[in-house]
């Protein structure tokens, strides 16, 4: 049996756009058997929706060495890399250290690949041309997604919370999600632009918000909690990704900003918009025809409330009307298209001035 390795470090975001890779692997050589290598609690996912067969955690004694030329490998390190037919690596290697250990390690193949992008091309895109160079198929590209089944796994189920680490969603209430945090301040509408939105949601649809948030967010989370006025979000924090996903196709739509959370909702098919303060969007954006990215390359404080509340009026509107439980062939899936303009079937939008949108 064939045997693959993908090695991948980096953030949530970067980590679930590789999603479309691993599908292309999957195709061009279905019998294969697939391993995953980066941080554990980022790349479960892909074992537990069954794109992987195992994961192997990077962060562990003697990787380093792999990066220092001439540097006398772990023995066991040196046979788990050898046991592989073929490596694709996904790391920072500008000297080609880390590719001259792999081949050390007498594997039979390895690629490593630069994760950063310095053409403006969507990351996307270029997983595409790595798959051409390659010569995989890449037939499945608009099939990428983490899709729960009819029943979610038993922590999801019942009522009440288990520590406010994981929460039900209640049969018959709409739910739909926010996540207000990100990787940098930078990144964040401002809390008070989102408490406007989830007052406004609870008092025009009487819905109901899930409030994720992660270890380093519980400043802007509480600040939002502080602030509103009418909305009593149920909080979903410190919760695995997989379980995240599960509530998040239970959600009508979702909300956030530049963050791997808003990629994670974008791969579930659900209608989702996602929040930039830079042109960072044409490399990093999540992708799919339901997903809807507003851009405001001076800042995201700078985009309006009022814009938020139009898209959701208007292409929402039939969602929210309709029975909260949805069979996922009825919900839009998620494709990527890259660069998709059509705001009908999702697209980029930037906000030039206060209600200008191109």
């Amino acid at each position: 049996m064939r045997k693959l390795l993908i090695i991948r470090i980096g953030g949530v975001g970067d980590t679930l756009l590789l999603l479309p890779f691993i599908l292309a692997l999957r195709e061009t050589y279905p019998d294969s058997h697939l391993e995953l290598m980066g941080y554990p609690e980022r790349i479960q996912i892909f074992k537990d929706f069954g794109y992987v067969d195992e994961i192997k955690s990077f962060d562990q004694p003697g990787i380093s060495s792999f990066f220092v030329k001439d540097e006398i490998l772990p023995e066991r390190l040196v046979e788990y890399f050898s046991s592989f037919d073929t490596i694709f690596a996904f790391l920072k290697d500008e000297k080609g250290i880390f590719n001259h250990n792999l081949q050390r390690c007498r594997a039979r193949k390895s690629y490593v690949f630069s994760p950063y992008l310095d053409e403006n091309i969507h990351i996307l895109d270029y997983y595409k041309s790595l798959c051409r160079s390659l010569g995989l198929k890449n037939s499945n590209w608009l099939k990428s997604q983490f899709l729960a089944p009819s029943t979610s796994p038993s922590p999801l189920e019942g009522e009440g919370t288990d520590e406010g680490r994981t929460v039900a969603i209640h049969p018959v209430k709409k739910f739909y999600g926010v996540h207000p945090g990100a990787g940098s301040k930078k990144k964040c509408w401002p809390a008070e632009n989102f408490v406007e939105i989830i007052d406004w949601l609870e008092e025009k649809y009487q819905l109901k918000t899930l409030l994720i948030y992660g270890p380093a967010e519980e400043k802007i989370v509480q600040k939002v909690l502080d602030l509103l006025k009418k909305a009593s979000p149920k909080v979903v924090r410190d919760i695995s990704l997989t379980d995240l996903a599960f509530l998040l196709n239970k959600c009508l739509f979702y909300l956030g900003n530049d963050s791997g959370i808003s990629h994670l909702s974008a791969f579930t098919g659900i209608p989702t918009i996602s929040l930039f303060g830079s042109d960072e969007y044409q490399k990093w954006a999540p992708c799919g025809e339901n997903v809807y990215i507003y851009a405001e390359p001076e800042g995201i404080e700078k985009i309006s409330p009022s814009l938020i509340k139009t898209t959701i009026d208007n292409l929402f509107t039939p969602l929210l009307k309709m029975p909260h439980h949805l069979p996922t062939p009825l919900r839009a899936r998620a494709g990527f298209t890259a660069g998709m303009l059509d705001p009908m079937r999702g697209g980029v939008y930037c906000q030039k001035g206060d209600n200008e949108i191109r």
